[in-house]
């Protein structure tokens, strides 16, 4: 789009960034989002959520497994003024599903810590497994339904209210005394049971939400002695009034955005080309205002798999309003745009488990059956460190010689990209993800560069110019898909000293941009 075009829209647009949602770029806000979490292969996730602000708040916490963003695990949190909530997510058993402890006085409902009905660990400590309910029984999707699911995926933290000191001192119970202990948290479980105060009146003691959260979340190796931490995304002005429901339900969720409920619009705050944009969606679609913060028409960042460095790289891609957009429980007849196909429609075409490598399709005959299932096309280009460009083509696969008539495709909630030769292994090399696909750059003769995954080509094939949003109030699209991840690096030193082995890890945030679609009028210029 031409810079007069975009200058006069964002004078009709812009009507400021303190209604509207928006990421917050110091990572503080009213919802939190994880890209990721796993228990794969060795990993514990460790996540803390912080409360910066001097009011106490009433949280929701939902864990969302990585293939279709179900459901496997939601509580409410309820933290002090500055206070800080700490939980590990774990496996007892590669087969087995993930779990949560938290040895954290804060409040919970339900209990974890102090639960005598949950099983314990060998210690004594309490945790809750995840569970396949969301996808089980009568919830059954086209996915598998075995708990293995539930070892990775992504998750999200969403502030219901603030809690004070009305009608029944709710902020007393959840703030510690002298000896360091919340003063009551029995009270507050007992107020979500039947005739409790919040069952009867959810609004009792609570406030709208202000924000001033903040998530950190640490994928562990123990053994390898690598740890890759990472700040969630924070929306902030998600919410001007207080939603605060009873754990299990399903509501506040992303599509719970709430700007103006007078004008029955949620307004979402972004920058297009570095100028600020305002896109206006009607509140029954406030669900497209939150996908409008994490949309990008491509993303980008390195990848490095030098052998000499022992060196290790994998991207995480999730979509966090995905479900919205193509879980056949939460709409009715197609996919609903920018994603192009539902749930199962990508999964019950799968010919192949979906933890074998189908990125690219296997051609030497080891049991991986072409094509793989459908999913959200993308193109794929890479640079060496010089810069030279090395096309991962449409319709063809980074694989010598290409497979023709295959699509580079993004199937899942949360996907892991590896890099470099194919492992022994059906598994990423790096989180041991059962979600994973694999890159075969040095088939191009690149071990570290430079690449982008592009989502919206307006002159591109297949389902590309597909990748829109839906209109906002003034007509205009946003291309590509909404999405948030990591670039993650391993490197191990053999040569440091002799006897000595060391091992590094990094972590960086995946790089996208805001686009317009262009109209017809300027795409003809």
């Amino acid at each position: 789009m031409r810079l007069p075009m975009l200058a006069a829209l964002v004078a009709l647009s812009l009507v400021g960034e303190s209604g509207a949602v928006h990421l917050d770029s110091g990572g503080m806000g009213q919802v939190l989002v994880s890209p990721y979490y796993t228990v794969n292969a060795g990993h514990q996730s460790l996540v803390t959520i912080a409360n910066r602000s001097d009011q106490g708040k009433a949280l929701k916490v939902r864990f969302f497994e990585g293939r279709n963003a179900r459901q496997v695990l939601d509580f409410n949190l309820y933290l002090a003024p500055h206070d800080l909530w700490t939980g590990s997510v774990f496996s007892l058993a590669e087969d087995g599903p993930a779990n949560l402890i938290t040895l954290d006085r804060s409040c919970t409902v339900p209990a974890i810590r102090t639960s005598t009905s949950l099983p314990q660990t060998s210690s004594g400590r309490r945790y809750v497994p995840f569970n396949n309910f969301g996808f089980s029984g009568i919830r059954d999707d086209a996915g598998p339904n075995d708990l293995t699911r539930t070892r990775e995926g992504y998750f999200e933290v969403i502030e219901m209210g603030t809690v004070i000191n009305a009608a029944q001192r709710s902020l007393n119970d959840i703030s510690p005394g002298a000896d360091g202990i919340p003063a009551n948290c029995g009270r507050i479980e007992s107020a979500w049971l039947e005739g409790g105060y919040w069952a009867v009146a959810p609004e009792v003691d609570l406030l709208p939400p202000n924000g001033q959260l903040t998530l950190t979340v640490s994928l562990v190796h123990t053994l390898d002695g690598t740890m890759y931490s990472f700040a969630g995304a924070a929306i902030d002005r998600f919410s001007s009034i207080v939603q605060h429901t009873v754990p299990g339900n399903p509501l506040p969720n992303l599509s719970s955005a709430v700007s103006d409920p007078a004008l029955a619009v949620v307004d979402a705050h972004i920058r297009i080309g570095g100028q600020p944009y305002t896109a206006r969606y009607p509140q029954a679609r406030a669900i497209d205002a939150v996908s409008a913060l994490f949309m990008a028409s491509s993303i980008e960042n390195e990848f490095n798999n030098t052998v000499s460095l022992a060196a290790r790289s994998s991207w995480v891609l999730s979509f966090p309003t995905k479900r919205f957009y193509t879980d056949d429980a939460l709409i009715e007849g197609a996919a609903i745009a920018p994603f192009t196909r539902r749930f199962s429609e990508s999964e019950a075409t799968a010919q192949v488990p979906a933890s074998h490598v189908i990125f690219p399709p296997d051609i030497f005959g080891s049991g991986v059956v072409s094509p793989p299932p459908r999913g959200e096309e993308v193109s794929i280009a890479a640079r060496n460190r010089e810069g030279k460009v090395e096309e991962f083509c449409i319709p063809c696969l980074p694989f010598s010689p290409p497979v023709v008539g295959t699509t580079p495709s993004l199937h899942w909630a949360s996907n892991v990209l590896g890099f470099g030769e194919r492992a022994a292994s059906l598994q990423d090399d790096l989180f041991g993800s059962r979600l994973n696909q694999y890159i075969e750059t040095p088939e191009f003769g690149i071990t570290e560069g430079s690449m982008r995954i592009s989502f919206y080509d307006p002159e591109g094939e297949f389902s590309l110019r597909e990748h829109v949003l839906r209109a906002d109030a003034s007509g205009q699209q946003l291309a590509g898909l909404p999405v948030v991840g990591f670039w993650a690096l391993s490197i191990t030193n053999f040569v440091l000293a002799p006897g000595v082995l060391s091992n590094y890890a990094t972590i960086q945030p995946l790089r996208g941009a805001h686009g317009l679609v262009p109209t017809v009028s300027e795409a003809s210029k």
